[in-house]
This record gives C-alpha cells, sequence and structure tokens, in this order.
C-alpha cells in the first residue's frame, strides 16, 4: 500500500476489481496520471465471483493464460435433459485463481505508474458547477480531498461514489441477483467438465460446478433479488441432493449482488 497521495490527478477510480484496475492499465498506457482507490486490505478478496475466465482476456490484458483448463460444459434443465459445450484444444474456458490473478494485473497496473491505494474508502464527491471535480477519502481515521478531471465508479453493481456523484442507481432487488458459493474439496467431479443447471435449482438463474483441480471446485449459485428466497438455502439443498458432492468439505464461502 502506497504511503503518498498527491492533491491532483487526471484520472481517480474507486474499486479495484476487474473493472478497476483494466481501466486504471488503460489509463496509464494513455499517459494519465491516475489514482485507484480500494477500500478493502487486499486487492483480490473476497472473491466475487465462479472464476471462470476466457482465455482472451489474458491475452487482452498481456497476462499469460493460468488455470484448470475445461475441456467441456454440460448444461442441465430442470428435467435433467442435458447438452454439452466442447471446446477445442487449447480451451478459451479457464477457472482462475482470482485472488491471484487480480494481484497479478495489480501489478502489472502499478509498474504502469498507477497510484493504488488499499484501505481506503471514497466516502464522497466534490462538485463545482454541477461538475464533479473530486473525491473526499477516508483513510487512517482521517480525511482528505483530492482532485480529478475524471471519476471512474468502479465500485460495484450499487455503487455509492455514482450516487454521490448524482447517477441514478437501480436499486430495486429484481434488477439484482443474489449470489453464494463454496469452494468444495473431496468431491467427484470430472477435472476438466464444467457443470451448469437451470430450472427450479435456481430461479432465475442457475448453479454452477467449475473445477479448479482434482476433486476441488467452486459450486455456486446466482438467484433473482425478487424472488425473497436466500441464495444460501437452495445452494445447500442442491449439494445435498447430489450424491457426489454432499460429503464434500467446504473450505471457503463467498456470498454477494451482482
Amino acid at each position: 500500500m502506497t504511503m503518498m497521495i498527491d492533491k491532483s490527478y487526471d484520472v481517480i477510480i474507486v474499486g479495484a476489481g476487474p473493472a478497476g484496475l483494466s481501466s486504471a492499465k488503460s489509463c496509464a498506457e494513455h499517459n494519465l496520471k491516475t489514482l485507484l482507490v480500494e477500500e478493502h486490505p487486499a486487492i483480490g478478496a473476497p472473491v466475487q465471483c465462479g472464476e471462470a475466465l476466457a482465455r482472451f482476456v489474458f491475452e487482452d490484458l498481456g497476462m499469460k493464460p493460468e488455470g484448470n483448463e475445461i475441456k467441456k460444459i454440460k448444461i442441465f434443465s430442470q428435467n435433467k435433459k442435458k447438452a454439452e459445450i466442447i471446446f477445442p484444444e487449447p480451451s478459451m474456458f479457464l477457472v482462475i485463481e482470482r485472488k491471484k490473478f487480480e494481484k497479478q494485473l495489480a501489478v502489472k497496473t502499478a509498474n504502469l505508474g498507477v497510484n493504488i491505494i488499499t484501505k481506503t474508502k471514497a466516502v464522497d464527491v466534490i462538485k463545482e458547477n454541477g461538475f464533479v471535480k473530486g473525491v473526499v477519502l477516508e483513510r487512517f481515521g482521517g480525511k482528505m480531498v483530492v482532485n480529478s478531471k475524471i471519476i471512474i465508479a468502479a465500485d460495484g453493481p450499487v455503487s455509492g461514489i455514482a450516487r454521490k456523484a448524482g447517477l441514478k442507481i437501480y436499486s430495486e432487488p429484481k434488477r439484482f441477483d443474489s449470489c453464494a458459493q463454496f469452494q468444495m474439496a473431496n468431491i467427484k467431479i470430472e477435472k476438466n467438465i464444467a457443470e451448469m443447471y437451470f430450472g427450479n435449482f435456481a430461479p432465475g438463474g442457475y448453479v454452477w460446478i467449475f473445477p479448479k483441480s482434482e476433486g476441488f471446485a467452486n459450486i455456486g449459485i446466482g438467484i433473482n433479488g425478487g424472488e425473497g428466497n436466500k441464495a444460501l438455502d437452495y445452494l445447500r439443498d442442491f449439494i445435498e441432493k447430489d450424491e457426489r458432492l454432499k460429503n464434500g468439505s467446504i473450505i471457503e464461502m463467498n456470498v454477494g449482488v451482482v
């Protein structure tokens, strides 16, 4: 975590997830003085996705593709009818280590000259004559104002900084999906085959099984936020009914909104 923050930048980006990091990288490549602000203490955590990524994303970012290669996806309907997608070699579909991926991207971005600060929250914007001219940062128990020509709000689907800027952010539950995911070990799955389940398993969404290695996978769910149901309940129910999964161990759990 850098200790120094200048008083003015060309661009301030709030949120150091994939959108914020890739935006910061692009800004630096165009010689824009850029500040990237992340409220969590570490880049890449907590994990808020199933960790499946297309190979071309690595290539577009100038990074070496890394991850468990998925050669086939099995897609199941409510009545267990199945469709399959088979990928040619090398597969376009990888299950990655999201924390590692984001940290590598952060290092690449910082090496281009972007100032990245963690454990710092953007709590407000500065406006002049109807235009956003900067942000108020909360850091180490104090507050500071940093000016900027451009602000990019990359702080999630219910972006607080976008709302502070006066943008309309839809907050009705039906506009979002509620998600939950377990990383599970000691399960009986095929290392190079992903699975997706649609129907009553996950109202308005789907269940996924994305293998990371032999016997180890991300098993998650996304359901419509307007259903009023808990994603965790649906996920637990799905796992308990699957003989391959029900005796596995949960290594990590994540929940969130998309």
